[in-house]
């Protein structure tokens, strides 16, 4: 019976729209805390100078975008971690389903001294006479030695129960394994928060905002 769940590539996939997401948000939260209203204690502009009070709006929306950062920041690097694990889980029960359940160390020590070719018609006369778990035990002398065209013949022989797809699967788990930490991915394409120079720039100058705070 093949394995099921979710594949490698199902797993990479979900995480990777949860994401991006997360990634998107960060050029929102930009936006939003331009254009929210940061909360002015009342009195506080009473004594200072537009250009003040601007400053002050300013450096508010920076702090308020910076935690927003932050926090998806979080986010992020959390949803990568539950990705490696998930596709650790995966791998696990991969190599699980693929390994053989009665191999003998008499038939393990034939295998191991065979040529490639041997292997190949090892597996042929297994698959002939639906040996399961013989194939299993060549397929990861296989593995072991680095025959790669015994390895692809024998996962070909078993495509009907999807090893082909596995062996693809445990390539592209490995992938995974190499990819750079979540936080500098998220340093290579999050939109940084904005500066409190630039929400200053942005304002638009408020003649009146002595009197929205009185």
């Amino acid at each position: 019976m093949p394995l099921q769940g979710p594949t490698v590539r199902e797993i990479r996939e979900e995480y990777g729209r949860e994401q991006a997401v997360l990634l998107t948000k960060t050029f929102d939260a930009r936006v939003e805390a331009m254009v929210s209203e940061p909360e002015i204690e009342p009195g506080l502009g009473d004594n200072l100078s537009t250009a003040e009070m601007r400053g002050i709006r300013a450096a508010k929306a920076a702090q308020v975008n910076l935690q927003e950062h932050d926090s998806l920041r979080a986010a992020y690097v959390a949803k990568d971690l539950e990705l490696r694990a998930a596709v650790e889980e995966r791998e696990k029960r991969i190599i699980e389903y693929l390994a053989p359940r009665e191999a003998t160390s008499e038939a393990l020590g034939s295998f191991m001294n065979m040529a490639e070719p041997s292997v190949i018609q090892a597996a042929d006369v297994a698959a002939s006479a639906q040996m399961e778990d013989t194939l299993k035990l060549l397929l990861s002398v296989a593995q072991t030695r680095d025959l790669d065209l015994a390895e692809a013949h024998i996962a070909g022989l078993m495509a009907e129960y999807g090893w082909p797809e596995l062996l693809g699967e445990l390539y592209e788990a490995s992938q995974v394994k190499e990819l750079d930490e979540a936080d500098a991915r998220w340093e290579a394409v999050a939109q940084p928060p904005r500066t409190k120079a630039e929400f200053f720039n942005t304002q638009q100058p408020d003649i009146n905002v002595y009197g929205q705070l009185r």
